[in-house]
């Protein structure tokens, strides 16, 4: 069968380069599933050409997936694109090495700034009610 897709590991300054770009890390390693560590985790990022552009989304991360799984062990991976470049971005725990890592949306600074502009809302009014909408989901 022939392969649908090229896969590429990036090289340590490219993905310094990457996770440098605000809007590309933004959805981040947050927390490890295996020992609850919520600092420290090393990422691997890599760039995805498809050779088959007509298959639809859901497929092809289906696809990657189990390439992943099978070639690289990894349980745990999540699609970005940027400029229409495709990436599987994953992470490894440094404590316990477990790739079994939630990403979430951390909003930093900047982006409670955006946020509270848009809004027309003063930054700590905004991340006061953000809380409260949290600590109501928890």
């Amino acid at each position: 069968m022939e392969s649908k897709f090229y896969i590429k590991a990036l090289t340590d300054e490219e993905i310094l380069t990457l996770l440098n770009e605000r809007k590309f890390n933004i959805l981040r390693p947050v927390k490890c599933n295996h020992c609850d560590n919520v600092t420290d985790f090393q990422q691997k990022i890599f760039r995805v050409d498809f050779k088959s552009p007509n298959i639809d989304q859901d497929e092809r991360q289906n696809i990657l997936r189990y390439h992943m799984k099978q070639n690289y062990k990894f349980e745990s991976i999540f699609f970005k694109i940027r400029d229409n470049i495709h990436y599987i971005d994953t992470a490894f725990c440094k404590k316990c090495s477990s790739n079994l890592i939630t990403y979430d949306i951390k909003l930093g600074d900047e982006e409670f700034e955006e946020i509270s502009n848009f809004l027309n809302i003063p930054k700590e009014k905004l991340r006061l009610e953000l809380r409260k909408l949290n600590d109501s989901l928890l």
